[in-house]
């Protein structure tokens, strides 16, 4: 029988384990680029009838007004097709991937106030320390090693 010791498996475990998150975090860039690309003319649509209001209430606007007199030749139009398309992507993901980014530190900031983090932290639990875990994880791993049958 090949035994291996607790800190090779944990080690063996521990690697593994960053291999995962890194799987995770190319999901996560997957999933948001086209969640970004779907939220993105929303902003731009809230944006317009935001502006379209403002000229409504404040006809003739510095805002507006400048634009008036502006060269009306496209910006992309100077520029070679790979910029333009990098541009292009940008202001497609970019609005969104911002949207997204801030409903998720909400969300955080939410759970961190009201979720199972804040519940520890009102029963007055004492901090997570290392030390603890590894003592926990010991404690626990020698008794599995004894309770089997030889």
């Amino acid at each position: 029988m090949d035994r291996e010791t607790f800190f090779a498996a944990q080690a063996r475990n521990r690697r593994a384990t960053w291999r995962l998150t890194a799987l995770c975090l190319v999901g996560v860039l997957l999933m948001g680029i086209p969640i970004s690309a779907i939220i993105t003319p929303l902003v731009f649509a809230a944006l317009f009838l935001v502006a379209d209001l403002a000229n409504l209430a404040w006809p003739g606007s510095p805002l507006w007004s400048a634009s008036g007199s502006a060269d009306h030749t496209p910006l992309l139009a100077h520029l070679p097709h790979w910029a333009a398309g990098v541009i292009g992507a940008i202001l497609l993901i970019g609005p969104g991937a911002l949207v997204v980014a801030l409903a998720w530190t909400g969300t955080r900031a939410l759970f961190r106030r009201a979720g199972p983090e804040a519940l520890v932290r009102s029963l007055g639990a004492a901090p997570r320390s290392p030390a603890t875990w590894r003592s926990i994880s010991s404690a626990i791993w020698s008794r599995r090693w004894r309770s089997r049958p030889g």
